[in-house]
């Protein structure tokens, strides 16, 4: 049976990718929005590699792949997607004393049918799994839910085709969660976008520590959107009756949940531990920012049943 793995963006689906691949089990997951799929398959100790798209100017997905022969170290010591290591926001965002800068030759910017702007999209790919079903659905069924695991997008439940809803129901659903909120939310401080905050609040803010000086609302609300964000997927599977377990990201033995033979040390994709050691000021200040943000939202965990205290 599939196990699909639901959330948001910093929901730990990098995690669970990396422990079933660690376990040489296949994983699909999409990536770059709605414009690519990547999938992962074993053979012996051959990792097969596939990434899914649709260039612009085609009406047809592409499949492209690449091979590699793997063991245990290899995997660890190689970064994502070939490997496990998935440390690149800790080179570039602020909390690993970077930028977090896109490179504009690889982007450009887009407009929506109604005129608005779509920013930093791949160049010269269609988003197919923006799409109806009905142009990717034989996709879906034959390459994508083909797998031990699938991290889908969270759109998916808002497509409310029956086919569809059928399959997802006949797999195992599973929502994580933490009881650390602190932990999790220094991670979303090293996601933080400035130029999108600039833009959408009408004030220039360079960094995470900036925008908070100026208001701390702008961060405040970037917190306020993932959580609604995961809760409004959980929304959606209770209003197509579609089953679901918790994770317990912080508690749980991972491996013993999904039936897997061995953990990767938590360590290994664990974000915050990097931030203390590459950044220890600038954490201290994220950490600061988290304890205000979860006594002013009076913040009770991820979970839909948190709405009831804090109305995120």
């Amino acid at each position: 049976m599939t196990s699909i793995y639901w959330g948001g963006r910093a929901y730990g689906k990098v995690n669970m990718q990396c422990l079933f691949r660690y376990n040489r089990k296949s994983v699909s997951q999409h990536a770059h929005h709605k414009y690519k799929l990547f999938k992962w398959d074993y053979i012996g100790n051959k990792q097969v590699r596939s990434t899914y798209y649709q260039n612009s100017k085609t009406d047809w997905v592409t499949k492209h792949v690449k091979v590699d022969y793997v063991d245990d170290e290899f995997l660890l010591e190689n970064q994502t997607d070939k490997g496990l290591k998935n440390n690149t926001h800790v080179e570039y965002d602020w909390l690993g004393k970077g930028t977090f800068s896109i490179p504009t030759k690889k982007m450009k910017t887009l407009r929506r049918e109604d005129g608005s702007e779509i920013l930093y999209e791949p160049k010269n790919l269609y988003p197919v799994y923006d799409d109806n079903i009905d142009v990717w659905y034989d996709h879906f069924v034959n390459d994508i839910i083909t797998c031990d695991l699938y991290n889908p997008i969270d759109w998916l439940l808002q497509q409310n085709d029956h086919r569809l809803l059928q399959i997802l129901k006949g797999c195992r659903n599973i929502v994580g969660y933490k009881d650390n909120m602190h932990d999790w939310l220094i991670g979303l401080i090293g996601f933080f976008v400035p130029w999108e905050s600039s833009r959408n609040w009408g004030i220039e803010v360079t960094d995470p520590h900036d925008a908070y000086k100026k208001n701390p609302e702008i961060l405040y609300s970037d917190f306020d959107y993932h959580i609604k964000n995961n809760r409004d997927v959980e929304q959606k599977l209770i209003d197509h009756g579609i089953e679901y377990e918790y994770l317990n990201l912080d508690t749980d033995d991972y491996a013993k949940f999904f039936g897997l033979e061995k953990n990767l040390p938590r360590t290994s994709y664990n974000r915050t531990q990097f931030y203390k050691q590459i950044a220890p000021e600038r954490y201290d200040i994220a950490s600061n920012i988290v304890k205000e943000y979860i006594q002013d939202r009076k913040l009770h965990g991820w979970r839909i049943d948190g709405r009831i205290y804090d109305k995120i």
